[in-house]
């Protein structure tokens, strides 16, 4: 296996979270987010037991999730 430590150091030492409002508001392609969910799966299991399910909510769906959370919130 070919590995690019260089590449790979670099990946891990700029790595840095990223919170709310420092998002754009553009739009991520389906390709990039397919591309990240396939890597998800990748996150190690225990034994092997890959419990991972996402869902990816987009348009009017994530407007209902939104309002869904905020009624949530206010409630509890």
């Amino acid at each position: 296996m070919n590995i690019n430590t260089k590449v790979l150091n670099e990946v891990i030492q700029k790595r840095r979270s990223i919170f709310q409002q420092q998002y754009s508001g553009e739009a991520v392609s389906e390709a990039i987010i397919r591309q990240m969910l396939v890597n998800a799966n990748w996150a190690p299991t225990h034994k092997l037991t890959e419990p991972w399910r996402f869902v990816v909510f987009t348009g009017n769906g994530l407007k209902a999730l939104a309002d869904f959370q905020a009624s949530l919130y206010k409630e509890v």
